[in-house]
């Protein structure tokens, strides 16, 4: 008696954790089901994805390998992907593909445009010396924003000024790649050094 009640419980227990309906069909000569009753969790990951320069990706598709579970990120670079693991596995990857295709231009890529000034320093009309440090600046874009150049007015510039990397205005879509502010031109004193490139 106390052996069947034991069967009784073992049964009743594969049958709340879902292995019953595998058993019984093998018991009548059907196959059983592949995944029924397999221990698994659900997940949820979400993130931002951004260049480097910090500026959001969107149309990233992010999508857990083997899975129909899949996300994309927004204009904000964010995204939020559900998912599953399954008893046997301890970490889930994640794949990130850029789909935009060349039709949006690609991936964003650096490249190292000419600078152009145009004006004439205000301060070099009372004695100023204009000092130039950069013929050349690091930009992030896709293939089609990348400008040809980039101009910087100095008309306005006084004496004791200077532009640096992080005051020059872009296209949108476009960002200047660098760890460290830079300075690209200033308008020295009569007799000055140039202390502001460093």
């Amino acid at each position: 008696m106390k052996k069947r009640i034991k069967k009784r419980l073992s049964f009743l227990l594969l049958t709340l954790l879902g292995f019953s309906t595998a058993c019984e069909k093998q018991k009548n000569g059907e196959p059983p089901t592949a995944m029924y009753g397999t221990p698994h969790v659900n997940i949820w990951v979400g993130g931002k994805v951004t260049d480097k320069t910090g500026t959001p990706i969107p149309g990233i598709e992010v999508r857990q390998p083997n899975s129909s579970y899949k996300a994309q990120t927004g204009d904000d670079g964010c995204y939020e992907l559900p998912g599953q693991l399954f008893s046997i596995e301890t970490t889930a990857d994640i794949l990130f593909t850029d789909t935009d295709g060349p039709s949006n231009g690609g991936e964003f890529a650096a490249q190292s445009v000419p600078v152009e000034f145009t004006g004439v320093a205000r301060g070099t009309k009372v004695g100023g010396k204009l000092e130039t440090y950069r013929e050349q600046i690091q930009l992030m874009a896709k293939p089609l924003d990348m400008p040809a150049k980039v101009t910087i007015d100095i008309s306005g510039m006084d004496v004791g000024t200077t532009i640096q990397i992080a005051d020059v205005k872009l296209p949108e879509g476009v960002k200047a790649a660098y760890d460290n502010n830079y300075a690209i031109v200033s308008v020295l004193m009569p007799g000055g050094d140039d202390a502001a490139a460093e």
